[in-house]
């Protein structure tokens, strides 16, 4: 009489030379069964561009139905979470990705109705695109095929529900802050941060200067707050323009072309300022029925303005050379 252990000993043996020769893993029907006994581990590549698009890619199958779905792979055995974030990156959409070295959510999806596949570990990776995707997997609405992809801004209503968790990180992100993201996305955080150090001196001397000059040609003139905006500009480019080479975008040599750069960037702020300061003056007289106080008031509301536009304006143009870190 055959023992029932040696039986299953000498199948198992059998399966492992089968997949051994083959080398294309374990056929479905025992894939599915060990899916049925054990949880199955696998990794999700949150695949964003700058503008924070998210990449889906698009599935129809009898576990999941039709939808979107972030791409991923269930990891072999003594395979690494990193080898097979490549793989699925290769073999669903044809690139190479960076990614962080650490998951940023683990999701757990236990389904008791479904028998085969129903117990998950997914580890959610956030990737960026090394290369180029292939333009003739773009999802198309008229045929629609498994694989297809397409960026999305927001969450699609038809995100397949297993992956529903993830939502939170395809986000529905308003124009205002992409845009504001778009700005800094490049920026190194501690150039930024000098900047906001520089620029708040820099603000504080401006302010003073268009203050003092103000109070000083009210003596002399009417309206002398336009005189003083005018003064305290040519004086503040310089100023200005030291802090930023120096302690920001730390540029070497150059002075004389940088100096003319920067002028060139504030003189759009200067003449637009000009252009601004009466009506505001005149509003903010109105508004606070105290005219004496007035330009001085309108003066610093103006001056946040021109803080977006002489950053944008320097970093893409004034000190636009290979910058020191």
């Amino acid at each position: 009489m055959i023992d029932l252990a040696d039986e299953l000993s000498t199948a198992i043996r059998k399966i492992e030379d089968d997949v051994d020769a083959d080398g294309s893993g374990l056929p479905e029907e025992l894939f599915l069964f060990v899916s049925r006994i054990t949880p199955l581990i696998n990794v999700d590549l949150l695949i964003q561009n700058k503008y924070k698009r998210t990449l889906l890619t698009w599935r129809d199958d009898h576990f999941y139905g039709p939808g979107w779905h972030v791409p991923g792979g269930i990891i072999r055995y003594k395979e690494t979470a990193e080898d097979r974030i490549r793989s699925v990156a290769r073999q669903e959409l044809g690139v190479e990705i960076d990614f962080d070295p650490s998951p940023i959510f683990v999701l757990e999806s236990i389904s008791p109705e479904r028998r085969d596949r129903g117990h998950f570990v997914s580890l959610l990776y956030r990737c960026r695109l090394k290369s180029k995707i292939n333009e003739m997997q773009r999802f198309k609405p008229e045929a629609p095929a498994p694989d297809q992809w397409l960026w999305h801004d927001k969450i699609p209503e038809n995100l397949i529900q297993e992956q529903q968790a993830y939502a939170k990180f395809i986000g529905n992100y308003p124009k205002k802050r992409a845009f504001l993201r778009s700005l800094t996305n490049h920026i190194p955080p501690s150039q930024l941060a000098r900047y906001l150090i520089v620029g708040i001196w820099n603000t504080a001397f401006a302010y003073g200067s268009f203050a003092l000059f103000t109070f000083w040609l009210a003596k002399y003139m009417p309206a002398s707050y336009m005189a003083a905006s005018l003064l305290s500009s040519i004086l503040n480019i310089t100023v200005s323009f030291l802090g930023y080479k120096w302690f920001v975008f730390k540029t070497k040599g150059n002075y004389l072309k940088e100096w003319s750069k920067c002028l060139m960037v504030y003189s759009a702020s200067i003449v637009l300022g000009l252009a601004l300061l009466p009506p505001a003056v005149l509003a903010v007289s109105y508004l606070t029925k105290n005219p004496s106080s007035a330009p001085y008031i309108a003066g610093a509301l103006l001056m946040g303005f021109n803080v977006i536009i002489s950053f944008v304006g320097h970093k893409k143009f004034s000190f636009r050379q290979v910058q020191a870190e």
